[in-house]
């Protein structure tokens, strides 16, 4: 395979001065040309961006507290006076200043206009020893697709710079120490600054400078520990948006690209809520329970910390692992370990509802019948109406269940009900049921259907209530008339 032709620096705007310790200027032409190469101006923010190292200043604070003291010399009736150079520089007409910022490895400085924040990548890519990446993987991932899947995962956005995947992945284990954080740290490694570890506690911060100009994050110890369902909102968020608002202590608050791909590690077996229907997720238990031998730990660490091993790896996630079948829009691929952490996290309910999809000899139920064979068959002594008939829609919804005739009510025996269609998504029973478009076709299916239960005498069939009958309209009646 060709190398990839991959940018790894990024032009310069201008020459990135360090941050230097206050000081004066011998003229104003002097402090002026100086405050050009160390700041840009973002018209669009009304913002000062440093650029040795991208902080963000707001005008007034920028020219009267933090660089209120750097000063520039002038004669004054014979006196050398001094004078603050930070409202010249704002003033003039030929500051350094841009349109707006943005984030885009790969790309020049300057992009459309706007500041590109990408400061190039860590490693420079050589060819070299990776046998003890290749070892670990194998220990990791003894499942061939597996492997192929996470290298291609982790190599698709350094031969694309920019690329946002569509899917995380979600490593975890039985036993801690196994290898899941060199192996990420030695990724980390090519990004540099562009890679960030956080802890699950900054999931949950309202400040959030960890997302600032990533293109890696990998989140340690994710537990779940807080609400998983909201958690799992903000993870897909995450991984999805393709904006994310920087909120940073005593900072203004801008938006940025977002074209960071997050790796998750726990010890938890269902650190995160997954349904049915998820797309985003790429989930893999380590399966080993016994880790390598101490001696290659110590081996990996020095190889990971070597310059000459880093540069090998990137060389290999840039050249030599092939991407030509990997899609970075794809839904995630299924694998027994997410199977097993979707049912982990199932609630009691939602097990019944997949039991129902998978035994249910018919399809087509109201919600009056889904209660009562719920009530029955848990052994409950009722179920409260309106939590049982929320929980329920709930449960159906994430189960990836729909109502028949596009969720319209459908008058049965002169009550009107809406019907759910218990069976899996895109199923031919599923496709058939929904493709009926006539309300009276559809009634007597329902019909049917409940007399097959009847028939098999299933006792929560008998003990269905019959709906209270529903009072015709006006409009009711003349439709009566008109047939």
């Amino acid at each position: 395979m060709s190398k990839p032709s991959v940018p790894n620096k990024p032009a310069q705007v201008k020459a990135l001065a360090e941050n230097p310790q206050p000081r004066s200027y011998n003229s104003l032409e002097e402090g002026l040309a100086e405050f050009s190469q160390m700041f840009c101006y973002i018209c669009g923010m009304d913002s000062i961006v440093r650029l040795s190292d991208f902080s963000v200043f707001k005008p007034d604070p920028f020219k009267q507290r933090q660089y209120g003291n750097w000063l520039y010399a002038y004669e004054a009736e014979g006196d050398k006076k001094y004078r603050p150079i930070a409202p010249k520089w704002l003033q003039r007409m030929d500051r350094n200043q841009l349109d707006s910022m943005t984030y885009a490895p790969g790309k020049p400085s300057v992009v459309g206009g706007a500041l590109n924040r990408w400061r190039g990548l860590a490693s420079q890519p050589k060819q070299g020893y990776i046998g003890p990446w290749n070892e670990l993987l194998d220990y990791l991932f003894p499942d061939a697709a597996a492997r192929k899947y996470f290298e291609q995962w982790l190599a698709y956005p350094i031969q694309h710079p920019g690329a946002k995947l569509k899917t995380a992945v979600v490593l975890h284990s039985r036993v801690q120490g196994i290898g899941k954080s060199i192996l990420t740290e030695a990724v980390a490694k090519i990004y540099g600054l562009n890679a960030q570890v956080i802890d699950e506690t900054q999931l949950y911060d309202k400040f959030n400078s960890w997302q600032l100009d990533k293109q890696l994050i990998v989140g340690e110890e994710i537990q779940g520990g807080r609400d998983k369902k909201a958690t799992i909102e903000r993870l897909k968020l995450l991984v999805t948006s393709q904006v994310v608002s920087i909120n940073q202590k005593f900072q203004p608050q801008f938006d940025i690209p977002n074209v960071a791909n997050f790796i998750f590690l726990s010890n938890n077996p269902d650190p995160i809520y997954l349904s049915d229907q998820d797309r985003r997720f790429w989930v893999w238990e380590i399966p080993q329970v016994e880790k390598l031998s101490a001696g290659f730990y110590n081996d990996f660490r020095n190889w990971k910390e070597s310059s000459e091993g880093i540069a090998a790896l990137h060389w290999h996630l840039l050249d030599e692992v092939d991407t030509k079948d990997f899609n970075p829009d794809a839904s995630a691929p299924m694998t027994e370990s997410k199977k097993e952490m979707i049912e982990l996290n199932r609630s009691e309910l939602d097990r019944w509802v997949r039991d129902l999809i998978n035994n249910s000899q018919t399809a087509l139920y109201t919600m009056d019948d889904l209660l009562e064979k719920y009530r029955c068959e848990q052994q409950l002594k009722e179920v409260r109406p309106k939590e049982g008939t929320s929980a329920m829609h709930k449960a159906l919804k994430r189960a990836g269940l729909t109502q028949a005739h596009g969720g319209k009510q459908v008058r049965i025996d002169g009550n009107v009900r809406a019907l759910w269609v218990i069976a899996e998504a895109g199923s031919d029973e599923s496709r058939r049921l929904i493709s009926i478009t006539e309300p009276a076709v559809l009634a007597e299916e329902y019909r049917r259907q409940r007399e097959r239960r009847r028939t098999a005498s299933l006792p929560w069939v008998a003990a269905v209530r019959a709906p209270e009958p529903v009072r015709a309209t006006e409009d009711d009646l003349k439709e009566q008339k008109v047939n």
